[in-house]
């Protein structure tokens, strides 16, 4: 029970740098205010521009979103998103779609599997430009986005 109780506190330390800011026109979704080295926080960041759009997900929209997705894989290999910077349950998620090739990403080059670190291609990591992450305070977040990036809210929440 301590050992399980260790783990949660761990996953808790883990996902507090997780977030969103925007600063004048740019963004940063994932972590902030950690060291950029490390494999377990990803990092998104460039300018406003870039976002092509975004949706604030209730966590039923969010795992509809990724059945739809796991649908469309290849059969036979798991793939997971470099974009899904969810860890632990919140109240609703942040689904941000933003052009790739507009943005700088920070994401780890080998992750842990099974034993061994290997290359995130030979694991099945991809990343197609969705950015997905948990938020707290929905409401707040759908209002502030709804200032700084008017007329870019999806109309569908889920593709």
């Amino acid at each position: 029970m301590a050992l399980l109780s260790l783990l949660y506190v761990v996953l808790i330390l883990a996902d507090l740098p997780n977030g969103i800011e925007i600063t004048g026109d740019r963004f940063t979704l994932g972590a902030r205010g950690v060291p950029p080295a490390g494999r377990l926080w990803r990092r998104v960041s460039g300018p406003l521009e870039a976002v092509r759009s975004w949706d604030v997900l209730t966590p039923a929209q969010a795992r509809t979103l990724g059945r739809q997705w796991r649908a469309r894989q290849p059969t036979g290999r798991q793939q997971q998103q470099l974009g899904d910077l969810r860890m632990i349950g919140r109240r609703g998620v942040l689904r941000v779609v933003v052009d790739p090739t507009a943005v700088q990403v920070r994401f780890p080059g080998r992750v842990l599997s099974g034993y061994v670190f290997v290359s995130s291609a030979a694991t099945g990591m991809v990343w197609d430009g969705v950015i997905l992450i948990g938020t707290r305070k929905p409401a707040a977040l759908a209002s502030a986005l709804d200032r700084a990036l008017p007329g870019r809210r999806s109309l569908t929440t889920v593709p």
